[in-house]
């Protein structure tokens, strides 16, 4: 059997769960899954039994798991700036500011109202 992406015949049965698996199982095909390319493909030629019936360790390669920890160390990094970024933009916010304290002034084309006595005679 040969991959319909890259022509290898380095190809494996793949884990049937998929909804199509079941439409194409109604025609006789089973998932496979190229080696080489990772695509994944179906086809009615069986030379080894599903993978469901088979229980395979996964192996991971140390590039792998480089691959994994520099992007873990990269998100993390990123996400330390942006926390930073965030808790000194609050503490700016968050603190007084006694310069803009005098400036303040009331909008344009608002007039004071002149004060109210409830007693007309005190």
């Amino acid at each position: 059997m040969k991959c319909e992406a890259c022509g290898s015949t380095r190809v494996r049965s793949s884990q049937q769960g998929n909804p199509m698996d079941k439409i194409h199982g109604q025609s006789g095909k089973l998932p496979w899954r190229c080696r080489d390319c990772r695509i994944r493909f179906y086809s009615a030629a069986v030379t080894e039994e599903p993978a469901i019936a088979r229980h395979r360790p996964h192996r991971r390669g140390l590039r792998t798991i480089l691959k994994r920890r520099k992007r873990v160390v990269i998100s993390s990094g990123i996400f330390l700036l942006l926390l930073g970024l965030f808790l000194i933009c609050l503490a700016y916010l968050a603190r007084d500011h006694p310069e803009n304290q005098s400036k303040m002034y009331p909008p344009a084309g608002f007039e004071r109202l002149p004060e109210m006595r409830t007693f007309p005679f005190c």
